[in-house]
């Protein structure tokens, strides 16, 4: 597709005066791409700011389950520009793509949710945070429990956008859970990893648990 041109066979109908000027439209769009796509990465990465724990700083629980509602809300209705000011990026040069994709496959699953999002724990009181969530999956679906992992920056408590970490009911989600902790092992130092770690052992007890229950509670009694 070409600016100024919906398909090719709408190139084909215009004159040749025409086609000449959006051949040239084409050919400026096709150089300067690159370019406006390093500029848009780098703008991007600058709004979403870097997963650096502040010293002295912690995470609270209000501020820890306040911001991770805040950010479903702002998903939920699309408001991607203030979702910027709510995360922050592990890796700050490819992350910002893992972060988007993420962000696109929450923005559908919310679409489709007919039950509002379920609390079921909080780990704070250090630099490093997490909130778990039951959410909804759409009918006759079992919930999927995320794990929203916050940091507490010099700017206050932010959502690692890029990491994507979820209780594993399949093959296919623990190998993307297995990507995530490539990503954080490089990233984050021995003791930092180590605490994040022990925060997602404890999202999977408590995951665990709560989709037991949710399923006892929503299958049908069959009877004797």
């Amino acid at each position: 597709m070409s600016p100024g041109v919906t398909t090719d066979g709408n190139f084909v109908e215009l004159d040749e005066v025409r086609q000449r000027q959006q051949a040239e439209v084409r050919r400026l769009f096709e150089d300067q791409r690159e370019n406006l796509t390093e500029r848009a990465t780098a703008d991007l990465r600058q709004r979403f700011g870097k997963a650096a724990a502040a010293e002295g700083a912690v995470v609270e629980t209000g501020e820890a389950g306040a911001l991770v509602r805040k950010f479903r809300g702002l998903l939920r209705e699309g408001k991607l520009m203030e979702l910027f000011s709510c995360g922050a990026l592990l890796d700050s040069e490819e992350g910002v793509w893992e972060a988007l994709n993420a962000m696109s496959y929450e923005y559908r699953g919310l679409k489709r949710s007919t039950v509002a999002d379920h609390q079921v724990d909080v780990q704070a009181g250090k630099r490093w945070a997490a909130v778990t969530l039951r959410v909804d999956s759409g009918p006759a679906s079992s919930p999927s429990y995320p794990m929203y992992l916050l940091v507490a920056t010099r700017e206050g408590p932010r959502i690692v956008v890029d990491v994507g970490l979820r209780l594993a009911t399949n093959k296919g989600r623990e190998v993307l859970n297995d990507r995530v902790w490539e990503r954080i092992k490089m990233f984050l130092e021995g003791e930092e990893s180590a605490l994040v770690r022990s925060l997602f052992e404890r999202h999977v007890e408590q995951s665990k648990s709560d989709l037991d229950a949710w399923m006892k509670s929503n299958t049908p009694d069959q009877g004797p």
